[in-house]
């Protein structure tokens, strides 16, 4: 395989299997976006932890994310890394929406 290729392909991947990591990092964001404008206006609060959730979601967006990259710039150890980013982005696409 030529070096071009190869590198077209590394691209590719990393586009494809980085786009699963969103749902966490998007959701995780607007958790985060909740959690200040709660704490610093003068809005009603609920018991609900949406520092601790947002910290949680932007983690494993965030580990998603080094895994896609880890797995396609060094080594994927058999494509075991892939596995970490797909699982869990289809189930925060599943676990987001329901209540």
């Amino acid at each position: 395989m030529r070096q071009s290729t190869r590198t077209l392909l590394k691209i590719v991947l990393s586009v494809f299997l980085g786009l699963f990591s969103l749902p966490m990092l998007f959701f995780g964001g607007y958790l985060a976006v909740c959690f200040f404008r709660i704490h610093f206006t003068s809005a009603y609060y609920t018991e609900y932890s949406y520092g601790a959730t947002a910290l949680a979601w932007l983690g494993l967006g965030s580990l998603s994310l080094w895994a896609v990259i880890h797995g396609v710039s060094r080594r994927s150890y058999f494509g075991a890394l892939f596995v970490l980013p797909v699982f869990v982005g289809l189930a925060a696409m599943v676990l987001i929406p329901d209540p």
